[in-house]
């Protein structure tokens, strides 16, 4: 009886293992750019510089804004309220399709190991810097 029981958690165990591959990873990798930038295309270019720039990093993110604001303080109180708004409602609304598309397929994988891997890939991906620096400042890694 003790067979029959442990026969499909092994099986579990062993199809789950080869679910995931390295181009899993790039695609969502992908999906995520893809999803931040379309969410940001809605913002001005020199905000679009800005998320190109700052790598992730809050303090950095904070101290351009505050630049950004002193030198055209009414474009930078328009992109404050887009990113605020409708484009962090983008963004967290299309990432949350790419981890429903995904999620099946890191099913041994923690929630780190996933996001440390797919931040590792996007960071290379050309076209992603904004991308890479806003799922860096989401998962707070």
């Amino acid at each position: 009886m003790k067979k029959l029981l442990i026969l499909p958690v092994l099986s579990l165990i062993l199809f789950s293992c080869g679910n995931t591959t390295e181009e899993d990873y790039k695609n969502m990798a992908q999906d995520s750019c893809d999803c931040v930038n379309k969410a940001t295309a809605q913002l001005s270019p020199r905000m679009q510089d800005i998320l190109n720039e700052f790598g992730g990093d809050q303090a950095r993110m904070e101290s351009m804004m505050a630049e950004y604001a002193m030198e055209d303080q009414a474009a930078a109180m328009e992109d404050a309220q887009k990113f605020q708004g409708a484009v962090i409602n983008d963004f967290t609304t299309c990432l949350d399709g790419v981890q429903k598309k995904y999620s099946d397929k890191f099913t041994t994988d923690s929630d780190e190991e996933v996001q440390k891997k797919m931040l590792d890939i996007l960071k290379d991906l050309d076209g992603c810097a904004s991308s890479y620096g806003m799922v860096k400042m989401a998962i707070g890694m």
